[in-house]
């Protein structure tokens, strides 16, 4: 038995998933002062967890497209 998602549960999901990236940092952004005195860490260690997540969101972009193209158009 084979999983077929909808063209609209597929839409969705691909919304959901563009939409991801710019969402979490129209709320992570703002809160970076509160973050530094809620660890009680530095600004520059908190810079460097958006770097990270940047990072890791364009090294995720890299591997995931190749997949798709590999796997996804049989």
């Amino acid at each position: 038995m084979s999983f077929r998602m909808s063209e609209r549960r597929t839409s969705m999901l691909g919304a959901l998933l563009a939409t991801l990236g710019p969402i979490s940092m129209s709320i992570y952004t703002p809160a970076m002062p509160e973050l530094v005195r809620a660890f009680a860490t530095t600004e520059s260690m908190i810079k460097l967890t958006l770097s990270v997540y940047f990072g890791g969101f364009s090294v995720a972009q890299l591997i995931a497209g190749p997949m798709s193209d590999a796997f996804g158009r049989k």
